[in-house]
């Protein structure tokens, strides 16, 4: 219960030293101050969060605690007026995580040291150059810094919208053999459900063929008939044209005809 009781009051004090700062800041700070304040983090370079909290990359963590703290009460959106304030107020409270974090911390380290090189290359100078102490060398070695921050991101996201019209595309063909395979599977289902009919349509197309054969078969035959008939009816005229003279000749000479 003591413990609890301690822990509870040990909370209330950080509130109230919390507060008691911030009166005292504010009471220290002029309205165009915070102003000021929240217009540099909102137009400093996105992709330096040291840059957003006004600090250097070397800067020491304590250090860089106690400025993120000063900042941060300085344009704290309850006290400061600014209609940006608490968008100002999360920029810096990502910056600051953000130059805590080890990994963050490496490649801004090996960013810097590249803008150092190629800015030291280009001006044909070496380390131990008195310029390099300078705060002008050191602004331009920061926005080198920074264009080589912006062309690193630039690319990560050329890469993302590749990856991403990748991954649409693969979707899309997956999507297009889906429905290349529904549209088979219902051409086969109906395929299947006029198995019957087609059945039934083959078996009467089959009759129809058989009787149009028969009726051809009957056909020919009769006009067979009718040729043999008119060729019997042709022969047997003949004949007797052929023979009757004969006839009558033999008939008056056996005396038929007087009979």
């Amino acid at each position: 219960m003591m413990t609890e009781t301690k822990e509870a009051g040990a909370k209330d004090t950080g509130g109230e030293d919390m507060d008691e700062e911030l009166r005292k800041l504010m009471g220290e700070v002029s309205e165009s101050q915070r102003d000021s304040e929240v217009t540099r983090v909102l137009s400093a370079f996105k992709l330096n969060p040291w840059a957003q909290l006004g600090v250097d990359f070397t800067t020491p963590d304590d250090v860089l605690n106690k400025t993120y703290r000063k900042k941060s009460l300085m344009i704290h959106p309850d006290k400061c007026k600014h209609p940006d304030a608490q968008n100002a107020f999360a920029i810096l409270a990502k910056a600051k995580k953000l130059c805590q974090d080890k990994n963050q911390r490496r490649v801004m380290k090996q960013t810097l040291q590249d803008a150092l090189d190629m800015v030291m290359h280009e001006k044909k100078i070496e380390a131990d150059d008195p310029a390099v102490k300078t705060e002008a060398f050191k602004d331009i070695v920061v926005a080198r810094a920074n264009k080589v921050l912006g062309d690193i991101e630039w690319r990560k996201r050329q890469l993302e919208k590749r990856m991403a019209e990748e991954e649409t595309a693969k979707q899309q063909e997956i999507e297009e053999e889906k429905e290349k395979r529904k549209r088979k599977a219902e051409a086969d289902k109906v395929w299947e459900d006029k198995r019957d009919s087609r059945v039934s349509d083959w078996r009467s197309f089959q009759d129809k063929g058989k009787k149009r054969k028969v009726k051809r078969r009957e056909k020919e035959q009769d006009v067979l008939q009718e040729a043999a008939i008119k060729h019997a009816l042709k022969v047997s005229r003949l004949s007797v044209s052929i023979f009757s003279p004969y006839a009558c000749r033999l008939s008056d000479e056996s005396g038929i005809g007087a009979l």
